[in-house]
């Protein structure tokens, strides 16, 4: 059972508003500091912007959501302490999962930023993935079912367990459970790494997704209040960073800031009650542009992962004349309108509006590349 703290709607607008506030003041100062050191990458083939920017934006966005989070573990700690796994370490009394939240959030951030600043190998990257969603298995953040969208019996996914005896205490490898952990956390963080492509979009879409799961998470029958006010100190914190970030761009959250959104919002739909399925359709579009080009790059036999070109959807809708402007907007509007399909609670409707989802990049992948195709017939 679920410990529910009392977190009232005040509580909840004073987090985004703490969050915001020290988001938007710790970007200024990244930015300031970044420019004085003169830390501005070269621009890539893939970017979009002509001059060179600060990628380390997402320091500012973790440290903001760090900052809040423990504000609000001092001053009022039944609001974030509602998971109901109370722990202690050094003397300190944290809840096990919220500990397991920030611990691997920071060394994804870390790793990231010396990949920002310095660089790391495509299997670097993945390993500090892996390494992080493993810190979240650790801190007893798991998926033990998924409920059958037709409406049968749910998918259990504790069968198969392996007893590990770690001194006076035994862990339980839950191996199904476990590698869907791993597989869903570096699927949302590579998912959003890849949405950063334009001015403000990984934050926009991330706002529409830690707001849905904010929504949930206060809901009858999920009811997590402290899930739903860290959801939406995440919301503040990428928000004030978008001040930033809106067009025209002055600081890009780079990847230390795409891969921890996309791992907070990864292990907020599992504690919210593993919204695995609701998440899916808000990041429908992303999701399925990352596949989408995934699978283009390997029949073109080269790395997914490591090639710089321009065959997301957001650079397509730029080849045919948008604005980036014009490309944000429509891909927000196109994530917010999935977004509030995915507040519905029946699975089987979530289920169909994926396979919207599905047709409408499809169509509107073929129809950007028949524009491209015209546009360049034309130019010759």
């Amino acid at each position: 059972m679920w410990k529910i703290a009392s977190v009232s709607d005040m509580q909840m607008f004073v987090g985004i508003i703490i969050s915001g506030i020290i988001s938007a003041c710790l970007t200024g100062l990244v930015l300031k500091l970044a420019k004085k050191r003169g830390v501005l990458p070269i621009v890539r083939v893939r970017d979009t912007h002509k001059t060179p920017l600060p990628r380390i934006g997402g320091v500012a966005i973790f440290g903001a959501f760090l900052i809040t989070v423990l504000i609000f573990r001092f001053i009022d700690p039944p609001a974030v302490a509602g998971f109901g796994f109370p722990f202690a370490v050094l003397g300190f009394s944290i809840d096990k999962r919220l500990l397991a939240l920030l611990t691997g959030g920071l060394v994804l951030v870390l790793a990231m930023l010396y990949d920002d600043l310095r660089g790391l190998k495509a299997y670097q990257k993945l390993l500090t993935q892996v390494v992080v969603a493993l810190i979240v298995i650790v801190g007893g953040i798991g998926v033990s079912y998924i409920n059958n969208p037709f409406g049968g019996p749910e998918w259990r996914l504790d069968g198969w367990q392996i007893p590990i005896s770690l001194g006076s205490a035994v862990y339980h490898l839950v191996v199904l459970a476990d590698v869907l952990v791993v597989l869903w956390l570096v699927l949302l963080m590579n998912v959003l790494n890849f949405s950063d492509g334009i001015d403000g979009l990984a934050g926009s879409i991330g706002v529409i997704s830690l707001g849905v799961l904010a929504i949930l998470s206060s809901r009858v029958p999920v009811l997590q209040e402290s899930t739903a006010l860290i959801a939406r100190i995440g919301v503040g914190a990428v928000l004030g960073f978008l001040l930033w970030n809106l067009p025209p761009a002055r600081i890009f959250m780079g990847d230390s800031g795409s891969m921890f959104l996309g791992f907070l919002i990864g292990v907020l739909a599992i504690i919210a009650g593993a919204k695995l399925a609701t998440t899916l359709v808000v990041l429908a579009i992303p999701i399925l542009d990352a596949l989408f080009v995934v699978c283009v790059r390997i029949i073109k036999n080269q790395n997914p992962f490591t090639t710089a070109d321009q065959s997301h959807l957001h650079h397509k809708f730029l080849q045919v004349g948008l604005s980036v402007r014009q490309t944000l907007t429509l891909l927000v509007s196109f994530s917010l309108l999935f977004g509030l399909a995915a507040l519905q609670n029946d699975g089987l409707a979530k289920a169909r509006a994926f396979i919207v989802a599905i047709i409408v990049v499809a169509m509107t992948m073929v129809s950007v590349q028949l524009l491209i195709q015209s546009k360049k017939r034309k130019q010759i």
